[in-house]
């Protein structure tokens, strides 16, 4: 007699469901893990790294740019300045290219505090430009304020962006679990058995006297 046979077949790939945690050093990563159905063992996980373009909105990315414009300016202007005090206290002479540039370009950033302290003689020709001192201040606490809003403005980007891989991640794995619950209930096992039956033969004895 041979035995039966059963045969399990399916054309739909495993179903899988989707984690999202961090992996190595990106971003934002989603961990895919492959199941098979029901019989087969499963597979070992793969890690696959899908960084999202997510951009923030455009006047947040607009207001980082002219800041950071605006503290590239103050930080220069306080370079000039400092520089203008220690050719002023030294006694440079103005009739050359690099020293008429610092004095030329100095001027527009002390023209707002031009006269507010006399200056002090240092030496025989030399003077310490106290208004160019207090110039430099004011503009490092303008700095400093610039700088604080760029934080601000970074860290609202920062939010939106995390809040928008958030909200992504949860509709893919929503998509994810929708498929995977599809495919179990579509992937239905086909068995078909054959059996082979084999008919007895009949025997007879005879005794011979």
């Amino acid at each position: 007699m041979h035995a039966c046979l059963t045969t399990a077949t399916t054309t739909t790939p495993p179903p899988a469901f989707v984690t999202f945690a961090p992996y190595h050093s990106c971003p934002f990563t989603y961990r895919v893990q492959w199941r098979y159905l029901k019989g087969v063992p499963m597979a070992k996980a793969a890690a696959v790294n899908m960084v999202d373009d997510i951009k923030p909105p455009t006047y947040l990315i607009v207001g980082k740019v002219i800041l950071y414009a605006m503290y590239i300016w103050i930080i220069f202007g306080i370079i000039m300045l400092g520089i203008r005090v220690f050719l002023l206290a030294f006694s440079a002479n103005p009739e050359t290219p690099f020293v008429n540039f610092v004095y030329d370009t100095s001027a527009s950033f002390l023209q707002p505090f031009r006269g507010i302290f006399p200056p002090k003689p240092v030496g025989e020709t030399g003077y310490l430009d106290i208004a160019s001192l207090f110039a430099m201040i004011m503009y490092g606490l303008i700095g400093w304020g610039f700088s604080a809003l760029i934080h601000y403005i970074q860290s609202k980007m920062d939010t939106y962006t995390e809040a928008a891989r958030i909200r992504l991640a949860r509709q893919r794995e929503a998509q994810a679990q929708a498929t995977r619950l599809a495919g179990r209930q579509t992937a239905q096992p086909v068995r078909t058995a054959t059996t082979t039956n084999a008919k007895p033969v009949a025997s007879s004895s005879r005794t011979v006297r």
